[in-house]
């Protein structure tokens, strides 16, 4: 069951979220790079309801993706293609003085507990934690301003422990894009950096 939704945000859920993804592409959609370009302009305004059933045992990946990509190709005739453009991005690279975080051997090692994202503050310093999470989790938390090419040669299903403080920006409003004083606090303590750079990205 799929409610008021545009056919855009179906075709984005079907062939990125729940299908192969897309080259260097990492969180939520952005306005200012579109995951799903071209079509008429209804299928970004109109909105629908859709229900279908499915064999028992069916989950909802298979349901929202496979499933809904047949749906829309049998059905309504979709055709796609995938495509590459040149984008302002940030390489993330290792930092010259080396790694500083270590990979988990098991989710015993999680602090805080696997999956577990905490965000606080101590006087003036913002402190987050994510509890045995992938680079790719960090990139979407860090909210940047540009997409992110991992250059970093790490292995991508490697999980971390990521303890990171910076100092608060009293003038940022919430929502605003990660600033300079984020950058160095990665680099310093994580020995990750973000270079600005153009690179490819998937739509």
């Amino acid at each position: 069951h799929i409610e008021c939704m545009t056919v855009q945000d179906m075709i984005d859920r079907a062939y990125v979220f729940f299908g192969e993804g897309l080259l260097n592409e990492y969180g939520p959609p952005r306005e200012d790079t579109p995951r799903v370009k071209g079509g008429p302009a209804w299928i970004r305004s109109e909105k629908y309801t859709l229900e279908a059933k499915a064999e028992d045992g069916a989950d909802r990946k298979t349901l929202m993706g496979p499933m809904l990509r047949a749906f829309l190709e049998e059905r309504l005739q979709l055709e796609t293609h995938r495509d590459v453009e040149e984008i302002p991005a940030y390489a993330l690279t290792v930092a010259k003085g080396g790694l500083k975080i270590v990979p988990i051997a098991s989710d015993s090692e999680c602090k805080p507990q696997c999956g577990m994202i905490t965000r606080g503050a101590t006087g003036s310093t913002r402190v987050l934690d994510l509890g045995g999470m992938e680079r790719e989790i960090l990139i979407t938390v860090l909210k940047l301003d540009r997409h992110v090419i991992d250059r970093t040669g790490l292995p991508e299903s490697a999980g971390y422990n990521i303890h990171l403080e910076y100092p608060d920006d009293p003038d940022r409003r919430p929502g605003d894009f990660a600033g300079p004083e984020v950058f160095r606090a990665v680099e310093q303590q994580l020995g990750l950096k973000f270079e600005p750079v153009k690179g490819p990205h998937g739509v």
